[in-house]
C-alpha cells in the first residue's frame, strides 16, 4: 500500500502532463464553474480559469455586483479589483443605473471626501465612472493608527453615494460596499 502511494505521488511530482505553467490544463475537460486556479506568480496574472476544451482564459479582473436599487429606481453598483495587494493602486468602477421611469437631475456623486457632478440621467440611461484608490501598506496604516494596527484583510471600501433631486425631492442612492481580499 505505501508503494502505490509514494509511487502515485511520484507520478503527480514528476508528470507535468496535466498542467503546464501558465495554468493551462492538457488532456482533460473540466467544468467551467468549478476549475478556478490560482497563480501567485508575481510577474503574471492572479486568476485564470479552466475552460472545456484546452484552453485558458484569465477571469474578468473585477468584480461583478449588482447594485442596490432605490424607491426610486436608481440603482448605484460599485466594482473593483477581485485580488490586490498592500501599497497597489486599484481601479474603482461607479454605475449609476436610472432603472425608473422618471429623468433625475443635479446628481452628485460622493465617496471619501470626494464629489464628482454626474447632471442628469434619463430613464433607462447609464452612466459609469472610472477612479482610482491605493491601498496603505501596513506601514503607513502604523504610522497613521499606531504600531499595533494593521490594514484589514479582507480590505474593505464602503458604498459610493449619489445625490440627486427628482421633483423637487432630493434622494440618496447608495452603492454596495465591496472587501478586497489581500494577497
Amino acid at each position: 500500500m505505501l508503494i502505490i502511494i509514494i509511487g502515485l505521488s511520484s507520478f503527480l511530482l514528476s508528470n507535468s502532463n496535466y498542467f503546464d505553467r501558465t495554468s493551462n490544463l492538457k488532456g482533460i475537460n473540466v467544468d467551467v464553474n468549478v476549475a478556478e486556479i490560482t497563480n501567485n506568480s508575481s510577474n503574471r496574472s492572479n486568476y485564470h480559469i479552466i475552460t472545456v476544451g484546452n484552453t485558458t482564459d484569465e477571469l474578468d479582473k473585477f468584480t461583478n455586483f449588482e447594485g442596490k436599487i432605490d424607491d426610486n429606481g436608481i440603482k448605484v453598483t460599485l466594482n473593483t479589483e477581485k485580488l490586490s495587494s498592500e501599497g497597489k493602486t486599484i481601479d474603482l468602477i461607479v454605475k449609476i443605473n436610472n432603472t425608473g421611469n422618471y429623468s433625475i437631475d443635479n446628481i452628485i456623486l460622493t465617496w471619501q471626501y470626494t464629489n464628482k457632478s454626474v447632471g442628469s440621467i434619463n430613464p433607462g440611461e447609464v452612466k459609469t465612472f472610472n477612479t482610482t484608490t491605493r491601498i496603505p501598506t501596513t506601514n503607513e496604516f502604523r504610522a497613521d493608527f499606531g504600531p499595533e494596527a494593521n490594514v484589514s484583510n479582507p480590505y474593505f471600501i464602503g458604498s459610493f453615494e449619489a445625490k440627486y433631486l427628482l421633483n423637487k425631492g432630493i434622494f440618496i442612492a447608495a452603492s454596495n460596499s465591496v472587501e478586497i481580499p489581500l494577497r
